[in-house]
């Protein structure tokens, strides 16, 4: 384990890069403490700076908010990010294995997953013990009689 050496994927990436916008609301809030005018704007900029849409970047990202993110807002912060998301976040959640350019959004939260993963049209996997094999007949597969 002595060699273990910490990659860090975006050292020497400006933080103004429109995929950093969590990270740099991260920073406004932390700054702002519990004063409420300067966590509105800090908040208010950042979904502004995502709507937008006008950077490769953002059209890849998902609207999910971060685990770091999610602790250090209030709930009604929370509340107004995803109702200002909304529909940015069912829009990209209809583009299947598109991923974000960083790894703020990744996380094995539902929410994400069934953002990136077609799910439908495979197999089931049976989520309990058993030998029976269970699988979804597609009209290619399935037999005819």
């Amino acid at each position: 384990m002595s060699d273990f050496k910490k990659v860090e994927f975006y050292r020497g990436k400006p933080s103004s890069l429109p995929r950093f916008v969590y990270r740099r609301l991260t920073r406004a809030l932390q700054a702002a403490g519990d004063a409420p005018e300067p966590r509105s704007e800090a908040l208010t900029s950042a979904v502004q700076e995502l709507l937008s849409g006008g950077d490769p970047d953002l059209r890849k990202f998902k609207f999910t908010l971060p685990d770091f993110l999610r602790r250090i807002l209030t709930p009604e912060e929370t509340a107004r990010f995803t109702a200002e998301t909304e529909a940015k976040r069912k829009h990209a959640a209809q583009l299947k294995m598109v991923f974000p350019h960083v790894s703020d959004e990744f996380s094995l939260n539902p929410e994400f997953l069934e953002s990136v993963l077609h799910f439908g049209g495979g197999p089931e996997v049976p989520r309990t013990g058993g030998s029976s094999r269970s699988a979804r007949a597609s009209p290619a597969t399935s037999p005819s009689s």
